[in-house]
């Protein structure tokens, strides 16, 4: 929860292969509307009817409290989750293009005389880079299924970013593939 119950929640959805889902205040998920958050429960309509969720203490429930006062720390994700990402944070990069490059370092990877992904070198600590997961030695392959063959599908990406609701990065990894994917809200 936010001042001016503004937020959002986070759903997984076995439906959709235990995807997370971001539902904010007035959006409407599969019929439901989210119409009240509070830090202990969140009210849902559909029909006409409200439904309340409420959440469960435990242990870790200090956090609920602590994101409206508190600066995100540095986290440690697993790879495979969904990240948030908020678009406040990517507009800051959109709007000043120097930042990406003070942020990541990458360069080109070509095979046979052609490019097949750009190589992250390194990521300035504390930055939206590394909060997505990628990490020094990564080779981004493919952007939402577009694959990175030249400079212009990455800079398509980069004009695009402002519109798009998710993200998702797939990257060469220990020669292995992994998908990274944001929701950004």
């Amino acid at each position: 929860k936010t001042s001016n119950n503004i937020g959002f929640i986070v759903a997984l959805d076995n439906t959709k292969g235990k995807k997370s889902v971001f539902i904010k205040m007035n959006d409407e998920y599969n019929g439901y509307r989210l119409v009240e958050l509070t830090n202990t429960k969140a009210t849902l309509e559909r029909n006409g009817r409200r439904y309340k969720l409420e959440f469960k203490k435990s242990k870790s429930s200090k956090m609920l409290d602590d994101i409206n006062t508190a600066k995100p720390k540095r986290l440690s994700y697993s790879d495979d989750i969904v990240r948030a990402v908020s678009k406040n944070e990517v507009n800051r990069y959109t709007k000043d293009f120097s930042a990406i490059w003070k942020s990541i370092s990458i360069n080109e990877v070509k095979e046979d005389g052609k490019i097949v992904g750009f190589k992250v070198e390194a990521i300035k600590k504390g930055t939206i880079f590394e909060k997505l997961g990628l990490k020094p030695n990564d080779i981004i392959v493919a952007v939402n299924n577009k694959p990175m063959r030249s400079y212009a599908s990455a800079f398509k990406i980069y004009r695009d970013i402002n519109k798009m609701t998710s993200l998702k990065i797939t990257v060469k990894r220990d020669n292995k593939t992994k998908e990274l994917e944001y929701e950004i809200y």
